[in-house]
């Protein structure tokens, strides 16, 4: 059985978000939203007002790649929110973030960029339904999958077998197989799926690349 395969939307302006968002929703029932603040990373996201305005898909997963995602609080109480994903690297500001969401009752995952260390992680893995392994720098599409990370996918297949590894950025048809073997069962997709001129045959390539990945 192939590894999950999630559509990724990341847009600034809100048509070119609602365009995404509905290609996604044909492509999987669970949509993956990242949101960015301009200082955690580079780029930013649509606001928390903005997103209020649009239509919700039928499940979301909401990226934090921000210092303060509380401030989307609102919009994730009122969307069919099933997953959030905090960075590793919030530090102290972490606890009482997982404690928040948790006591909603909303799954938590954690991201970790490509340089921290998977030590920080285990004082967690108790808390969390997910580890997401950043495989390009976070907040930049199109950006080259960088294959060093393979062998922190193994090592957090190896360490926590009952914890579900997933994998971001830089994910296609020639990396896929290669992610999958190393122990991602999660793959969440952006610019190739949501900017492919068909996007649904790119799902299906997607799709045949994951599957039948010896283990």
């Amino acid at each position: 059985m192939g590894a999950e395969i999630i559509p990724a939307v990341l847009a600034s302006r809100a048509n070119a978000f609602r365009r995404q968002l509905a290609v996604a929703e044909q492509l999987h029932r669970l949509v993956h939203i990242d949101l960015m603040d301009g200082r955690f990373v580079h780029s930013r996201s649509l606001s928390e007002p903005q997103l209020r305005r649009l239509t919700p898909p039928r499940s979301v997963e909401w990226h934090f790649m921000t210092y303060h995602p509380e401030a989307w609080l609102g919009v994730i109480a009122s969307w069919p929110t099933k997953r959030v994903i905090l960075h590793l690297e919030l530090g102290t500001r972490l606890p009482p973030l997982v404690a928040l969401f948790r006591s909603r009752r909303i799954a938590v995952s954690l991201a970790l960029k490509m340089t921290t260390s998977l030590v920080r992680l285990q004082p967690w893995i108790r808390q969390i339904e997910s580890v997401v392994v950043m495989a390009i720098e976070p907040g930049r599409q199109h950006n080259p999958f960088q294959p060093h990370v393979l062998p922190r996918l193994r090592q957090l297949r190896r360490r926590y077998p009952q914890t579900t590894v997933a994998c971001d950025g830089g994910l296609n048809p020639l990396t896929i197989p290669r992610v999958v073997a190393a122990g991602a069962r999660r793959l969440i997709i952006g610019s190739h799926l949501l900017a492919a001129a068909d996007p649904h045959q790119a799902y299906r390539d997607a799709q045949r690349a994951a599957s039948g990945v010896r283990r």
